[in-house]
């Protein structure tokens, strides 16, 4: 196989023999996949992995032949089977490129563009639009204490917990594990803001509302996709800013020491334990690829994780047009 054909997650170019079966390519394949990884990941991965193979043999196309265009086929066919989300984004987190692709992140100056991104938006008669605190709030969840697109769109106002200088965030993940997460002043702030432009507030009243609303209704982990890819475009002129992305963007810089010119620490990297039980990983080696992803990054010191400060509340954010929303 060369570098230009789609292969089986973690099999590098170096580990592949074009003369394998299938069934030795599985083995090699979970050989391989303990790279940050759960148990139950490896075993979801190679179902998937099987199955992929399945229909490869179904559309008699050779693994060798597994170029990117039959890659998109099979992107297609997903589509036409009644499958959840999620079931879809394991399918194609499965299979990927030959090559190991590094850990994509934003660097600190790209982050900051991009959490100031919705404060910049205006509409065609030059008005800020109403989405402007919703999506700074989006952004800020994502990229500053890296929730997952799914886990966000899931949330109920009740999630957020007022406590001394901020909040803390109740937060369902994978398998429905509880996690929680501090919030500092100025995301709380934001948050709080957000929910009084809806017409609602942190009172026991609204508690199992949805947190975030769209255009015709509470916002799904698509629309909160579509937001962060927008921003990613406006702000940063790039196409492939993902919710994921931020999520590993928190993780990389969260796990850094930043230093000033004099070499004094003014941001501590945070422990790999913590950084575990803030992003929601069964297993540290999951963890520890962001900690290993990059080198040191240049940051302003703050109060925050990240030496990142969330964003002011965009001026005028209180007055609602709900004929923006999106």
């Amino acid at each position: 196989m060369t570098a230009q054909v789609a292969h089986l997650r973690y099999i590098g170019p170096e580990e592949m023999d074009h003369s394998m079966g299938a069934e030795n390519i599985l083995n090699e394949y979970q050989r391989t996949a303990h790279l940050g990884d759960s148990e139950n990941s490896r075993r979801a991965y190679l179902t998937q992995a099987r199955l992929f193979l399945e229909w490869l043999e179904l559309e008699r196309v050779p693994l060798e032949h597994a170029t990117a265009a039959i890659i998109a086929d099979w992107r297609r066919s997903l589509e036409t089977r009644s499958l959840k989300p999620a079931t879809k984004a394991l399918k194609l987190v499965a299979v990927r490129k030959v090559h190991s692709e590094p850990v994509r992140y934003l660097d600190f100056a790209e982050l900051r563009a991009l959490l100031e991104s919705p404060a910049h938006s205006r509409r065609s008669d030059g008005s800020q639009r109403a989405t402007s605190l919703r999506d700074t709030v989006i952004l800020s969840l994502l990229g500053l204490r890296g929730l997952r697109e799914g886990e966000l769109a899931d949330l109920r106002v009740g999630g957020f917990r007022t406590r001394q200088g901020g909040a803390v965030l109740h937060v369902t993940g994978k398998g429905r594990k509880q996690r929680r997460l501090d919030l500092d002043e100025d995301l709380w702030s934001l948050v709080k803001a957000y929910v009084q432009q809806t017409g609602r507030s942190m009172s026991p009243t609204h508690k199992d509302k949805p947190f975030l609303l769209g255009q015709r209704g509470p916002m799904t982990a698509q629309g909160v996709i579509d937001v962060v890819r927008r921003h990613g475009r406006r702000a940063l002129n790039r196409d492939d800013v993902t919710p994921h992305m931020l999520r590993r963007t928190f993780a990389t810089l969260a796990s850094r020491e930043v230093r000033d010119k004099e070499g004094n620490v003014m941001k501590p990297a945070m422990p790999p334990y913590v950084l575990q039980r803030m992003l929601g990983h069964e297993d540290l080696k999951t963890t520890q690829r962001y900690v290993n992803a990059a080198a040191e990054a240049d940051g302003t010191a703050t109060s925050t994780y990240l030496g990142v400060a969330a964003p002011s509340i965009p001026r005028n954010s209180r007055q609602a047009d709900g004929g923006d929303q999106s």
